[in-house]
């Protein structure tokens, strides 16, 4: 049997009495804001992470880290992507935890999901 489903929804009415005030918007950081100000990404599979919570925690607050971290997923594996403000400190976590530096300059196009890649490393 089929439940019944109402004839109107009830989101109209609850906004002619005025409920939307209700609704709040999402406070804080912005994702452009913070790929402004930590334009330095760094990517560690989610099982590392996992298992290294507590010693990232640490070094994340001695490191200058954005407050919210992102995830991403390539070839069927989660990532967990951490954003410095300055290179050094990036680094720095790579050396600490291992992961990858990545490139977030690329454009996407727009017939194509982005997609992240590893960053050139430096020579010597």
């Amino acid at each position: 049997m089929i439940a019944s489903i109402p004839a109107r929804s009830t989101f109209p009415r609850a906004f002619e009495r005025g409920l939307h005030a209700a609704m709040t918007r999402r406070t804080g950081s912005s994702q452009t804001w913070l790929n402004r100000a930590y334009p330095h990404h760094v990517a560690l599979p989610a099982d590392e992470v996992k298992k290294l919570r507590k010693r990232i925690l640490v070094a994340c607050a001695t490191l200058n880290t954005a407050p919210h971290t992102r995830t991403a997923r390539r070839d069927g594996q989660t990532f967990v992507i951490y954003r410095f403000a300055n290179k050094p400190d990036a680094q720095d976590f790579i050396d600490l935890f291992g992961g990858e530096s990545l490139d977030l300059t690329m454009k996407r196009r727009t017939d194509a999901p982005r997609t992240f890649i590893r960053a050139k490393q430096s020579p010597g």
